[in-house]
């Protein structure tokens, strides 16, 4: 998966950008930019979360992959169609649900095109652009098997 670079992710929270429900969030795979550095949170392995990673995503700055500034659009009331050619330049395409309005942009990346396109419409203010938050149950108990 393709990550926004910590100059990118400034910048459109430079235009309002916000995601409030994965910007402290402590799951695997995410990226944080801490310290001058990027760090995976819990690397790759499925182990319980170490004391670093607790503070990396607690006070680091969240990076998110493509998949996540999707759902972003997605849960800000956007459809979105992507497409690519045959160099692999990724097209994007998003209507705005709530009013209509359709924005394009494109990239090398997919994370990079749907940050362009994200600052895009934070940009043009046409209304308040808050995702929904998702919908989580919380496990009471649980057994090992």
């Amino acid at each position: 998966m393709d990550y926004i670079t910590i100059d990118t992710m400034k910048k459109l929270q430079s235009v309002g950008f916000s995601y409030p429900e994965y910007e402290h969030a402590l799951n695997n795979g995410m990226l944080f930019y801490y310290n001058g550095d990027e760090y995976f949170v819990g690397g790759y392995t499925m182990d319980s979360f170490s004391l670093i990673d607790r503070e990396v995503a607690e006070k680091g700055q969240w990076l998110p992959d493509a998949s996540q500034l999707l759902d972003w659009l997605q849960n800000t009331d956007f459809s979105v169609i992507i497409s690519t050619d045959a160099d692999s330049y990724f097209s994007i395409q998003a209507t705005d649900l709530t009013n209509g309005q359709i924005y394009s942009c494109g990239g090398a990346t997919c994370a990079n095109a749907l940050a362009k396109l994200i600052f895009k419409i934070c940009k043009s203010k046409k209304r308040i652009y808050m995702p929904r938050e998702t919908l989580r149950i919380p496990i009471i108990g649980q057994t090992n098997e």
